[in-house]
């Protein structure tokens, strides 16, 4: 026989364990609700712009085939340390809110390491000043991890850096020092042993800081152009950089872009040709178009009939899954503002387009109604269940 009291306890029991079942469907749900989030389609139209910036980040990230920006320096809000992703395919900008992330900075550089599958950010200027850190970057698992090498560059911005997936080894050249506004040493970093080596090159280019360097697989080589060194005296040379002997090389050629710094440039891996586009040079900025043949070594100026305005310290990328070269940001002539647009150009049509992409944000997915939902049935089940279990025993005295 069942006494009142066992079916109170029975009753605080059910709603004890209804109770666990709720906190642990809630917290289940929700965590697959949130990475359901991470993969879904955008579903609102954020009202917030993507600021515009100048001495940002902009890398491919061929393993989720999009565009990874980071950092900055815009007129009214100082150095930045948002983060975004653009789908080209889909022309879309989304904002990554992470909990870990670099200081805000600008004037860093960061490359994307093939062989590991990891993005590498060094240096840049913060809000106390020049920094040498060292950031890795996961994409797949959306996490930033500082390291902590035991030598590396001194603190310095606006460096030439490339990834050479050859020798599995980031090339850093150059760089602005506060001291000497100018550096002109070639350091390599490791990723496996997590350490930064100080290259012993007698011949090597002038110090100089806001040139380029960018890997020519076809050569096997980093390829770097322009820069400006101490008494604001801009260049216009082209160097070669082999890791194999640690080398520089300086190409005769019999035409080149003007002398500039804070231009960019990118490797076209469908045409084997490297374009630059920009700079400050002498009288102002540029909007030119040029393509380096790799195979000839010979720079060719383009003159597309639509071009992005004048501007200096943008970014260049290439994206190898469209085949097309995205730009973003920069800063107007004067430095008085910064540019938010994005651009892409055709090659094959020699064309520049602007852009129009939304910005958008992911709702968030409810995760509440269908915990409570599944914890109400299954307590409801168990309450019937008690409750037939009872009438039977009543029927059975």
């Amino acid at each position: 026989m069942i006494k009142i009291n066992d079916i109170s306890l029975t009753r605080r029991k059910i709603l004890q364990t209804s109770l666990l079942i709720l906190i642990f469907s809630m917290f289940n749900l929700c965590e697959i609700s949130r990475l359901i989030q991470v993969n879904s389609i955008p579903q609102r139209i954020m009202n917030a712009p993507l600021l515009g910036r100048y001495g940002h980040s902009l890398v491919y990230d061929p393993e989720n085939q999009q565009i990874i920006l980071f950092g900055g320096y815009n007129m009214e809000n100082g150095e930045l340390d948002d983060m975004w992703v653009y789908d080209c395919t889909n022309n879309i900008w989304r904002e990554l809110h992470l909990a870990k992330k670099p200081l805000a900075r600008s004037g860093q550089e960061m490359v994307y390491d093939s062989i590991n599958r990891k993005f590498i950010l060094f240096g840049g200027s913060t809000r106390y000043g020049w920094s040498n850190d060292t950031w890795i970057y996961d994409s797949a698992a959306k996490t930033w991890t500082e390291v902590f090498p035991k030598n590396r560059p001194s603190p310095r911005g606006s460096v030439s850096m490339y990834f050479d997936p050859d020798i599995g080894q980031t090339i850093l050249f150059g760089g602005y020092i506060e001291e000497l506004e100018g550096a002109d040493e070639t350091w390599t970093y490791d990723y496996d042993d997590n350490i930064w080596n100080l290259l012993n090159i007698s011949v090597k280019p002038r110090p100089r800081y806001g040139s380029r360097m960018i890997y020519d697989p076809v050569n096997q080589r980093g390829v770097l152009f322009g820069g400006r060194i101490i008494g604001y005296y801009k260049l216009n040379d082209t160097w070669e950089f082999n890791l194999l002997n640690y080398s520089w090389t300086q190409l005769d050629l019999p035409e080149h872009p003007s002398p500039r710094y804070w231009h960019d440039m990118v490797y076209d891996s469908a045409k084997q040709v490297i374009m630059l586009f920009g700079g400050s040079i002498k009288g102002g900025l540029s909007q030119e178009t040029w393509i380096f043949n790799v195979t000839s070594n010979r720079w060719i100026q383009m003159n597309p009939e639509v071009s992005p305005s004048n501007r200096s310290f943008h970014k260049l990328v290439y994206d190898s899954e469209n085949g097309k070269v995205i730009m973003f940001g920069g800063v107007k002539s004067g430095y008085s503002e910064t540019y938010n647009d994005t651009w892409i150009y055709s090659f094959d049509e020699n064309n520049w387009t602007k852009q129009k992409p939304q910005i958008v944000e992911y709702s968030p997915v409810p995760c509440f109604n269908i915990p409570i939902i599944t914890s109400s049935l299954i307590t409801l089940y168990i309450l019937n269940t008690k409750k037939r279990r009872l009438q039977r025993s009543r029927k059975m005295k």
